[in-house]
């Protein structure tokens, strides 16, 4: 919510609230275009350039109703016909956006949020998905696939930060000391 809250345009919010409900890499949100959404049994779905892959688009993702009129209405609103964010730069406006003016755009709006640290980046947003889901008590395989990490272990890495963060047993001594 707070970063939601410094954005300065509706591309700022979209970019955030995709990476975040979607845990989309950096990589995955410059290639997304118009022709990727699509819908599966009343769902829509994004077909995404997963982490390794060569220019094929094999990873799918959902896309939640909420998030789909934030999408539709940036569509409209920006008049969008190919690639969903394109450059605002002289250097190549028009074209689409690229890895590192979403990287700027995130750390950017971590700093106005107050959340300056060394340590968070727009890879952040991905950690920020993950453990949210495991907060919020979904099961570790199916936080794993939402993440489309190859292997469990990767994901149980974040559950480990995770409980580390909880644990009781370093909470209740602190309660005890202090």
């Amino acid at each position: 919510q707070k970063v939601l809250s410094v954005c300065k345009d509706e591309r700022e919010r979209l970019i955030i609230k995709l990476m975040i409900t979607t845990a989309l890499r950096c990589n995955e949100v410059v290639n997304i275009q118009l022709e990727d959404f699509y819908e599966d049994k009343g769902v829509v779905m994004l077909k995404v350039l997963g982490k390794g892959r060569d220019n094929i688009k094999q990873d799918i993702v959902k896309i939640d109703d909420r998030l789909l009129e934030d999408v539709k209405k940036y569509i409209e609103n920006y008049n969008i016909t190919d690639y969903l964010f394109v450059s605002t730069s002289n250097n190549n406006k028009g074209g689409k956006i690229t890895t590192k003016t979403i990287r700027l755009i995130v750390t950017d709006l971590f700093k106005k949020a107050g959340l300056d640290m060394d340590m968070l980046s727009a890879h952040s947003t991905r950690h920020t998905s993950c453990e949210l889901a495991l907060e919020n008590g979904l099961d570790l395989r199916e936080v794993s696939e939402f993440m489309r990490h190859k292997n469990i272990s990767t994901t149980i890495i974040y559950s480990k930060e995770l409980d580390k963060r909880n644990s009781m047993v370093a909470n209740t001594l602190a309660n005890v000391v202090f």
